[in-house]
């Protein structure tokens, strides 16, 4: 993509952004494949749902939409 999408990484407990460059392996992914990648790569799956293990994953592209405000996102 040779791209400037960046990869954030959201801990609220520990109240910490950790900022870092859209992996490479990712690229050829986009919408529901990419959402599924990273929960695969990520993602315990003995995690409770609701339990501190899990992942809330967001992507402002993923909405169908052409027009989609760069400023809202979506979480799965």
């Amino acid at each position: 993509m040779g791209n400037q999408i960046k990869v954030w990484r959201i801990n609220t407990r520990a109240r910490k952004l950790e900022i870092s460059e859209f992996p490479a392996r990712w690229e050829i992914l986009s919408g529901r494949g990419l959402i599924a990648r990273i929960l695969n790569d990520e993602l315990n799956p003995n995690c409770a749902p609701p339990g501190p293990g899990n992942s809330a994953i967001g992507d402002p592209l993923e909405s169908g939409k052409t027009d989609q405000d760069p400023d809202q996102m979506l979480l799965y």
